[in-house]
């Protein structure tokens, strides 16, 4: 396993996705998009592995496994741009096509939840929580529409599945009213 990535060889920026157990020990990366040279991004995943990152936490508050998406950049002073070239992250989600969005989403033509989720060892949404400042509709709908995804059963060494916390996007777009 490499201890680090050679930062004079090749400057690349990756969106990794890593599952790290509750003490934050990263155990798997997987490396999603990437700019300039797709294998010093696959490098970047190689020297994640084992390394510790910032636990997750359950909507109790208490240290959980964790799905989660980082950027990481390699450059040689941190100067490089890399990151902006990249663009934010992208987390997953869905988007649903509305009628009217709600009250206070500044006349915006879309509004995107954040959710909150526990998965739990079959793939499903244990628990899901919404922004509180969103009207109770809108968050009630787009919890519903996460529960009826599947997600990934997480499996460890042991061989057993583990719930696990990760976020996933709710887009509400305001439906085009010259389609009517």
């Amino acid at each position: 396993m490499p201890a680090r990535v050679d930062r004079e060889r090749k400057w690349t920026a990756a969106e990794l996705e890593v599952f790290a157990e509750p003490k934050g020990e990263v155990l798997t990366c997987e490396m999603r998009r990437f700019v300039l040279h797709e294998d010093v991004a696959e490098e970047m995943c190689k020297v994640l592995i084992g390394r510790r990152v910032v636990p997750a936490r359950n909507l109790a508050g208490e240290k959980s496994y964790g799905l989660g998406l980082m950027i990481v950049v390699v450059d040689k002073d941190g100067m490089s741009n890399l990151a902006a070239r990249l663009g934010g992250l992208r987390q997953d989600g869905m988007v649903l096509t509305v009628s009217r969005l709600p009250e206070g989403s500044g006349g915006t033509p879309e509004t995107r939840l954040p959710l909150d989720l526990e998965i739990g060892t079959q793939g499903e949404v244990a628990r899901c929580e919404a922004p509180e400042d969103m009207p109770e509709a809108f968050r009630e709908v787009a919890c519903e529409q996460a529960a009826a995804q599947g997600f990934d059963v997480m499996i460890v060494a042991e061989g057993d599945a583990v719930p696990y916390v990760r976020r996933f996007d709710i887009v509400f777009e305001l439906a085009d009213e010259q389609a009517n």
